[in-house]
């Protein structure tokens, strides 16, 4: 599977960018051992380039590296999405609280996530509380 991708147009270019936010040969090799699908994954660099254009900091994705999460592994429409939802929700991309959201709101699909904020308003909730409350702590 990692070795199944073009070694100079995919694997080499892939790498150097990992180790760019990573900044060591080590932590880039521990991060790809431990997630494999990092160097094989054509969307991986796509969505890690998605969110520096946006304005997401090299640190905050290094942490989404670190933490194995499996965020940048979505469709590239998908991240644009989520992106442009987080930002709308009051996210600053160059926070590290942006790559927080970034992996809870990834981690629960729409109808999770209505069915979480339908339970809050039975409590006597609004949709601008839920979204203050998912905003202080996106966890």
């Amino acid at each position: 599977m990692v070795l199944s991708p073009s070694l100079e147009n995919h694997i080499v270019p892939t790498y150097e960018l990992l180790y760019r936010l990573l900044q060591s040969d080590k932590e880039t090799i521990d991060v790809v051992i431990h997630n494999p699908y990092l160097l094989s994954n054509c969307r991986v660099p796509h969505n890690i380039t998605l969110l520096v254009e946006n304005g997401v900091k090299d640190s905050t994705i290094g942490r989404l590296l670190r933490t194995h999460s499996r965020a940048l592994d979505t469709k590239k429409t998908y991240m644009l999405k989520l992106v442009k939802e987080l930002k709308d929700l009051g996210f600053n991309p160059s926070k590290t609280t942006f790559g927080i959201a970034l992996e809870a709101k990834q981690s629960v699909n729409k109808t999770l996530w209505k069915e979480k904020v339908d339970a809050f308003k039975k409590w006597g909730w609004s949709d601008e509380d839920v979204i203050e409350a998912f905003r202080r702590n996106p966890q």
